[in-house]
């Protein structure tokens, strides 16, 4: 190839070489397309010992980028869910096709198959060249759905189509016309999408806090921790200065890489790390560790935003706040009071056990993809 190039001399015989040479490539990525890993003596052994079983039903995974837990929480869930119910999972990620080796190893060592260049160049050449290969296609978000679901009808015919959408408006229609079925996190989010879409078929399918505890574990630390990245600054410049008018010794904890010389800002590994040492935490936006925050058993004050992807019970509403001075002074309630936080942890670790269990998040799966029935849309009903 590189002689070849080397002896062009005009723009016409590159022109020529750039053909051959793309075609070629897209041979040999058709040809990788259609091989399976081969398995391992003791592998070809379990299964002649197992004896003949049934295909394991097979779903391609359609996001932007390849799911993070301190992000993305909410599809990792998802894909757990299709894990336990014994779907095999294969994932492309449109906007990360050749970035994230981190979270595509952590996928693979999950089980699930990552589609990444230089195999692939896009979403459509994996829906292309395994034409009808999926029993579903999963397609995460509304912008997703407009521009994928067309294409999986024509390349993946036999598959029902889904859509996980949160970001309810007018594009949403749209997308909802186009799949087979819609799932949501929240049963508000799907009474919403029933009165803008009458006779649509919409799944509450919730996604699953990680480690409960119980709200009687002591916080030996004094802190208060934010949850997320977006707001920080604003958190720390804005909020924790109307927290230290009342409290100078409440420190203010965040999960990541230290960037604040101000020794009341503190700085810990990982988001397990603060919720095992604050009191309590805040959100400003959508966040699956909010939920993960009321399985350690720390209260969470919320912003509107960050509580509306939630279905929070009635004693968790009153932690949504308008304004910042209302964030610092439910803070300092809740740090300074300890039957206010026992009362908002034991409602957090409530609603964490009852709607987002991996049972919970199997069972509404289940409905999602066409079988079986399930309670949990009305838990979460009663939740909200």
């Amino acid at each position: 190839m590189e002689i070849a190039a080397a002896t062009a001399d005009d723009s016409g015989t590159l022109d020529a070489l750039l053909a051959t040479f793309e075609s070629s490539i897209d041979r040999v990525r058709r040809l990788r397309a259609t091989q399976r890993p081969d398995a391992s003596d003791d592998e070809r052994l379990v299964r002649w010992a197992q004896g003949p079983r049934q295909q394991a039903r097979r779903v391609l995974i359609v996001a932007d980028k390849l799911p993070r837990r301190d992000t993305d929480g909410p599809l990792l869930s998802h894909i757990a869910a299709l894990r336990g119910l014994g779907w095999t999972i294969e994932l492309v990620a449109s906007a990360e096709l050749a970035r994230g080796e981190a979270a595509a190893a952590g996928l693979k060592a999950w089980g699930v198959t990552c589609h990444r260049a230089p195999q692939v160049a896009s979403v459509e050449e994996v829906l292309r060249r395994k034409r009808n290969d999926y029993d579903m296609v999963y397609i995460a978000g509304t912008d997703n759905t407009r521009v994928y679901a067309p294409l999986a009808r024509i390349w993946q015919s036999k598959a029902r189509i889904v859509a996980c959408i949160d970001d309810i408006g007018p594009p949403t229609l749209s997308a909802m016309r186009m799949v087979d079925a819609t799932i949501v996190h929240t049963s508000d989010n799907a009474d919403r999408l029933r009165t803008m879409a009458p006779g649509a078929t919409i799944h509450i399918v919730p996604w699953v806090a990680h480690t409960l505890v119980g709200s009687g574990k002591k916080r030996p630390f004094q802190g208060i921790g934010f949850i997320g990245q977006e707001g920080a600054a604003w958190f720390a410049d804005v909020v924790m200065p109307l927290v230290w008018a009342r409290d100078p010794d409440i420190a203010c904890v965040f999960a990541g890489p230290s960037r604040s010389g101000d020794p009341r800002i503190q700085f810990v590994p990982d988001t397990d790390t603060m919720l095992s040492i604050v009191r309590a935490t805040a959100a400003i936006g959508p966040n699956s560790l909010i939920l993960d925050s009321f399985a350690a058993g720390v209260p969470s004050v919320l912003t509107p935003a960050a509580a509306a992807s939630l279905a929070l019970s009635k004693p968790l509403r009153s932690t949504i706040v308008e304004t910042e001075a209302d964030m610092a002074d439910m803070l300092c309630d809740i740090y300074h009071q300890p039957a206010l936080r026992g009362r908002f942890a034991r409602a957090g670790l409530a609603l964490a056990r009852d709607c987002y269990t991996e049972a919970a998040a199997e069972a509404a799966m289940t409905v999602a993809v066409g079988s079986g029935s399930s309670r949990v849309g009305a838990r979460l009903a009663r939740a909200g």
